[in-house]
């Protein structure tokens, strides 16, 4: 199917590919006899020798399953699909376990995690930043910028797609200064009326401009 005249197409058909791993099968390293005893130990009511030897029937479980899924030919048929560079790394734990009759050799340290790294999902970020936007002290303090798409070009901007946009000298020489560095209170400072220069601003930013 053609998008109009912009030379590009669409395929009338399409398959959807999922990944091939039910959330269900999640149960299956469930440990809910090692659960009670570290509960109980932690409650000190419980013996270390009881929530070791349930530990280590975890382990031994969990290695087993481990061991079950990187044979399953479904498993394996979807992790082809995905990356099947893994595929090494599953033929390497069965055959671990065909030489030496155990699943995984598991050995803890003195801490359940090494290091751990906090994130923020860039959405968030866009949603407080947004928030923040609404009151006009902060946005004078953050720095414009034309985005990516944009070039200006004396006093045109340049889009794609679209025709040339014409801009007033003031325009344009507001816009030379945006350059993702500057915060908005010294682009307009040297303008006759800094609050039209803040005005000039959002109206630049309105999406016919982007």
């Amino acid at each position: 199917m053609n998008l109009g005249d912009t030379g590009w197409a669409a395929w009338s058909d399409a398959l959807l590919r999922t990944t091939g791993f039910p959330a269900d099968g999640l149960d299956a390293f469930a440990a809910p006899e090692a659960a009670a005893a570290a509960d109980d130990l932690l409650a000190g009511h419980g013996q270390a020798e009881v929530f070791d030897k349930a530990l280590a029937d975890a382990i031994a479980a969990g290695a087993g399953k481990i061991c079950d899924i990187a044979a399953d030919p479904l498993f394996r048929e979807a992790v082809t699909w995905q990356n099947p560079g893994v595929l090494v790394a599953l033929d390497g734990i069965v055959a671990a376990q065909a030489d030496t009759g155990r699943a995984l050799e598991v050995r803890t340290g003195p801490g359940l995690l090494r290091e751990r790294r906090v994130f923020l999902e860039g959405w968030v970020m866009s949603a407080y930043a947004d928030h923040l936007a609404a009151d006009p002290r902060v946005r004078r303090w953050w720095p414009p910028a034309l985005q990516p798409h944009l070039t200006l070009r004396e006093r045109e901007l340049l889009r794609p797609m679209q025709p040339p946009l014409p801009l007033s000298p003031v325009e344009a020489a507001v816009l030379a200064r945006c350059d993702g560095r500057t915060p908005a209170v010294e682009v307009v400072a040297d303008l006759a009326r800094p609050e039209d220069g803040y005005l000039l601003l959002e109206r630049l930013a309105e999406p016919r401009h982007h």
